[in-house]
């Protein structure tokens, strides 16, 4: 069940990994003239948004369990949908992030696409977006990202998102996915805006409330 999350102990914060800074290559010119164009970024690119508060983050955080309240999923198992997103936000935001430096400084969509992949890929297709525009079968659309995401990273990433039911309607209607979605929408998740250790203390505090709203103590959210 969506439990199952956890097991490796992931943290949204700390394991993304930095890349290293990279040289264009001949490959990542689009042949059309990338590099004279001084066009917007790609509407695949989110907004950089602004930071938040710690008490902020905390709150926004636990806010998206509340919408789980009432729902059909078992509180013990709200971990199972809400982390997974916050790490698909996440990577997200930072590829967002890194490809908007890069486009910046280069106007080239082909080199910010593969500075952006350097620290991690987001396959085409498998971004927070995609899923955020799916009119219908959102749980199977962000079984899709998780999937593809964690198949373009088996180093790094595999098994991150868990095994949550997430084509369960029953469970897990679009409705209520389209508004943790929403939810998670809100703030922009970048390295800029919210550093590692702040997501990470986030990511804590979130444990915790998942612990203390269910009896259960924050190890056996560890480990359970």
């Amino acid at each position: 069940g969506a439990g199952s999350y956890g097991d490796r102990g992931a943290d949204p914060g700390a394991c993304l990994g930095s890349r290293k800074p990279r040289e264009p290559e001949p490959g990542d010119r689009n042949r059309a003239g990338a590099q004279d164009r001084q066009g917007p970024l790609p509407l695949m690119v989110g907004s950089k948004g602004s930071t938040i508060s710690q008490q902020g983050m905390e709150a926004w955080l636990w806010e998206a369990a509340n919408i789980l309240r009432g729902s059909a999923v078992d509180r013990t198992d709200w971990k199972g949908y809400i982390l997974p997103l916050l790490f698909f936000k996440r990577l997200s935001d930072v590829w967002d992030e890194d490809y908007r430096e890069a486009f910046e400084d280069s106007r080239d969509e082909g080199y910010a696409t593969a500075t952006a992949n350097d620290r991690f890929t987001i396959p085409e297709g498998a971004h927070w977006k995609h899923a955020r525009h799916a009119s219908r079968d959102v749980g199977r659309a962000l079984m899709h990202a998780y999937k593809a995401i964690e198949a373009a990273n088996p180093q790094r990433l595999q098994g991150v998102f868990g095994n949550a039911a997430w084509t369960d309607k029953a469970q897990m209607p679009d409705e209520t996915l389209k508004n943790l979605i929403e939810h998670f929408s809100k703030h922009t998740l970048s390295l800029v805006n919210v550093p590692e250790d702040e997501l990470g203390n986030g990511y804590e505090y979130l444990i915790k409330q998942f612990a203390d709203d269910s009896g259960h103590t924050a190890q056996e959210f560890y480990t359970n």
